[in-house]
């Protein structure tokens, strides 16, 4: 289950970039047909799933498509 309340499990690809490109790009696709509550659930799940950033952290060399955040 992909929801804010869910726990993480699987591939952290698949929870932190896979699953939330795509729902995001349906999001923008279907997005008038979407309720507050529905659009409130997509949000969360994503930034429930998805981590902050974490350039700060970064002590190596950081360019192109590494800088990029989905």
């Amino acid at each position: 289950m992909y929801a804010a309340e869910a726990a993480p499990a699987g591939n952290w690809w698949r929870r932190q970039i896979g699953v939330p490109g795509k729902l995001l790009d349906a999001a923008v696709l279907i997005g008038l047909r979407l309720t507050a509550r529905q659009s409130r659930g997509l949000r969360d799940a994503v930034d429930h799933f998805v981590p902050g950033c974490r350039l700060e952290d970064c002590s190596g060399t950081s360019t192109a498509a590494n800088r990029v955040a989905r």
